[in-house]
Parts: structure tokens; sequence; C-alpha cells
């Protein structure tokens, strides 16, 4: 069979772009999954700092409150507290209730139904608090009882619409333990929601919180309060304390944190739409680029069709004794120059990221793996070693002699670390050592075998010994290479401070 030039051109073109099409199908799958998960875990993180702000900061002060409200009541003289008599209860309950954003209400009641309510709108003859829905049934010292949504008596102002409400309530109690009365107070959750409306969920998405019935509770629009509820299937899926689920009716992504006292939960929802957009706007992106790539290549296909028809041209040429060229650059000597220029690069690049006299790692290098390695997420260890006295040194022994001990603690360190840690010449006398994975004890051990390698070498001048001081700090997630250094920084001061020559660190 005859094989024509552009055939052979044309299928070797086709078989070297099948790593291609392998290398866009998997990085299609990565890009989707990538997605997904920033998607997941950017939303996750959204839901837990705003359940954080609007929910758990807020009934921490509620809980504060509350109790130190129970704690200003004695339970053996609970009766005047309920009398209008007493100035006392007066003027903290107004103070508490007009003071912050949490209540609108209070009310201070004995065994016997009994009680003194602020502001004073609930008709005595008729109110029995032992019967209302936030009275814990149960008396149990030191206790917060937040009550599902239940019907107020008094109007609410802010939502006439089946004027619910949600009320927090803790028993009081004499000297010797024996329950005598309760107080409570009505949560403003209009005006706790007023920090929602200056939170902005991404995706066009939406926080509420729910209470265990379904009723929304929070939300940045107060005519949502009381008035719709979620679906009760939200509430049966969110077991865990904190998830998400795909409700597949609603087509919606929703994120939930779930408290136990009170028994709320904090949901962040994204509809469907908005998470296929972010896909959309990938995938766009991701086609464009290989269109672009297909495009670029079948140009080169092309041009490299020429190109071989040429050369086998110029070949057919030069067989036949016609010099067909009078330049001297060939391709050989192109790719020549190609290499050699390459090879001086690496050179250049090995000088700049290698100190000369240590043969460690330079300040630059140190900045850039560091980044590195904080970007991954990879935990390690960063230890920063100041030479003792060395400023001394160079003023008793000259800059040679301070040299050559910075060549020794150097070379020595590289011999003890180099299997599991990365040095560097921070400045001067400083070493930077990077240990990437490892237990705090067995870097702590290697670091302390170097420190005494170090101290125990014997010098030709009389009274002159080496040793170091060294700070060991443990990187956490989150923390930036400015954290990280300063942390080091602080435990290497503290070696200096305890007498040098000594290893300080934290583990964790």
């Amino acid at each position: 069979m005859k094989v024509t030039t552009n055939k052979a051109v044309t299928t070797l073109m086709l078989i070297m772009l099948i790593p291609f099409l392998l290398f866009a199908t998997c990085t299609f799958f990565y890009i989707r999954n990538n997605v997904e998960e920033n998607f997941i875990s950017t939303i996750t993180r959204i839901n837990e700092n705003t359940a954080q702000g609007s929910v758990e900061h807020q009934v921490s002060e509620i809980k504060s409150i509350v109790q130190f409200l129970a704690s200003s009541i004695d339970g053996d003289n609970i009766d005047k507290y309920i009398s209008f008599k007493h100035d006392e209860i007066n003027t903290i309950i107004p103070s508490l209730v007009n003071s912050t954003v949490f209540f609108k209400g209070a009310i201070i009641s004995d065994l016997n139904g009994r009680f003194r309510s602020y502001p004073n709108m609930i008709e005595q003859s008729t109110y029995n608090p032992i019967d209302r829905p936030w009275y814990p049934k149960y008396g149990i010292k030191d206790e917060l009882y937040f009550s599902l949504p239940y019907i107020s008596v008094a109007k609410d102002v802010h939502n006439s619409e089946a004027n619910k409400s949600i009320a927090v309530s803790m028993n009081i109690f004499d000297n010797v333990g024996e329950l005598k009365g309760n107080v409570a107070l009505k949560l403003d959750l209009v005006r706790m929601s007023e920090i929602l409306q200056h939170k902005v969920i991404p995706y066009n998405g939406v926080f509420e919180v729910v209470a265990r019935d379904g009723s929304i509770i929070m939300h940045s629009d107060p005519s949502e309060i009381f008035i719709n509820t979620i679906p009760l299937s939200w509430i049966k899926k969110a077991i865990r304390p904190s998830g998400y689920f795909i409700d597949e009716n609603t087509k919606e992504y929703v994120f939930y944190r779930r408290y136990n006292n009170p028994g709320w939960i904090a949901f962040t929802v994204i509809s469907q739409d908005a998470h296929n957009e972010i896909f959309n706007a990938s995938f766009l992106l991701f086609f464009s680029a290989i269109a672009t790539c297909i495009v670029i290549y079948l140009i080169i296909m092309l041009l490299c069709r020429i190109y071989f028809k040429q050369l086998l041209h110029m070949l057919f040429m030069n067989i036949h004794g016609i010099d067909v060229s009078k330049e001297s650059t060939t391709l050989e000597s192109l790719t020549n120059s190609m290499l050699q220029k390459n090879k001086e690069i690496q050179i250049a690049e090995n000088i700049s990221l290698t100190d000369s006299l240590t043969g460690l790692g330079t300040r630059r290098k140190f900045d850039r793996d560091i980044e590195d390695i904080i970007e991954n997420n990879n935990s390690f260890h960063l230890a920063m070693i100041d030479l003792d006295n060395f400023k001394s040194i160079n003023d008793t022994y000259g800059h040679h002699t301070g040299d050559l001990v910075l060549k020794f603690v150097s070379q020595s360190g590289l011999e003890s670390l180099e299997h599991f840690a990365t040095l560097y010449r921070f400045g001067g006398e400083e070493i930077a050592v990077i240990f990437p994975g490892g237990s705090y004890a067995e870097i702590y051990y290697h670091l302390d075998q170097w420190r005494l390698k170090v101290n125990n070498r014997k010098w030709r001048e009389k009274q002159f010994y080496t040793s170091f001081s060294c700070g060991l700090a443990t990187w956490q997630a989150g923390e930036t290479p400015q954290q990280i250094l300063e942390k080091a920084d602080k435990l290497l001061y503290a070696a200096k401070q305890k007498g040098k020559n000594c290893i300080v660190g934290i583990e964790g």
C-alpha cells in the first residue's frame, strides 16, 4: 500500500492528539470535582460563621443575662420580688429589657402562680405562668430552658400574624435547693435578626434559623419570622451537628448547623440553578480553552505538514548534490544553543537559591518553599536558630573565624537533618529549618542532637566554644508565613532569655 507524506504526517499528528484528549478528559473530571468541593466547603464555612455570629454569640449573651438575673433573685424571699414595691427589681428588669436587643419582656413568678411582669400588660386574674408553654416542667437548678414557638398573650407589634413568641426561662431556688419560682424573658427575634441584614450569602443564598417545629425564627426579612416554615423533612435530615443535603423536591442545596439548647437549626439554602451556574461558568472557560487548543493544534499540524514536505524536498536535493542553502544556521546548531542557554539558566537559578558560604538554601528559597507548603495545606514544623554570641566571635577572632563557625554549624546541620528537613540561611547568623511532617518529639530530638554536636566541637582557640539557641513552632491550619515566623521568633527569644544553648518549643 502506498503511503504518501501527507497521510503519514496526518496519522502521526492524530496519534499525538490522543494524550491531549486523555488529559482534557481527566481535567474535565478534576474541575468538576474541584468546583463541587469548593462549593461545598465555601457554603459550609459561611453557614458555620453566620450561625456563630447570629446564634451562638447572641445565645451566649442571653444565657449570661438570664443567669445574672436569676442569681440576683433571693429564692427565700421571692414574694418581695413579685411585689411592685421592690425598687431594685423595678430597675434591673426594665434596664435589661430596654438596653439589649434580645428581650421584649420579662416575668417573675412563684409556685402559686403569682407573678410580676414587665411591661405590665398581663391581667393578673386570668393568667397563670405555670400553665404557659415556656414554664419548665422539671426543677433543675442552673438549667436554662428555651421554649418552642407559642402563642403569646401580649400582642406583638412586629408580627400581627399569630403573635408567636419564644421565651427563655430559668428556675429559682432557695438556699437549701428547694424550687421557689421562675424567671422568664420573651425573646425579641426581630431585633436579634437585624445582624442578618448585613450578611450577604453568595450564589443568592438564604440564611435562616428555625425551631424544631419548622417555624422560621430568625431571618434577614422580618416578615418571614413565624410566618413561613421549612419542610419538616429538613428537620429529620439534619441529624448531625452540621452537614448538608439536597432536597430533590425543592431543588435546593441545604446546609445546616444544629444546636441542642436552644433546639434551633441554622440553614443556608442555595438553589440548584445557582449551583449549576457555577459549573457552567467553569466549564465554559474549560471548553473555550479546549477549542482554542484544538484550533492551534490543527494549525500546527498544517504547518508541520508543510515543513516536512519542504524538509523532504531539501533532503532529496542534497542527496542529488544540489546545495539548497548557504546559511550556517541549522536545526542542530539551534538545538545546541537552546540546551546551552537552559544550562546557564539552571546554574543562575541554583546560585540564587543556594547560599555560597554555607551551602544552605537562601532566604528567597525559604520564602518560596514555605508559601508552597502552606498553600498545599501540608503540616510542618519551623525551627528558627540563632548562633549564640556570634557578634562577639566576629569582634574577638575576626570575620574569617566567624565564617568558619557558620559553615561548621550549617554543615553539621545538613549532616544531621538533611534526610527529613530543609535548611536555609535566613540572614546573618540565623538559620531556618522546615520539617515537613514528623512528630514534635522526633524533631526536637534531632535538633537537640545537632545542638549537642555543635556545642561539643573542640576548637583550636582556648576558651572558645560554639552553641545556638532554637525556637521550634508547629504550624496550625490557617496561619500565614508571617504568623508562623513570628511564633518561632518568640520561642527563639524565649530560648535566649532562658540562658541560650537550648531549644524552646510548643507542641501543637
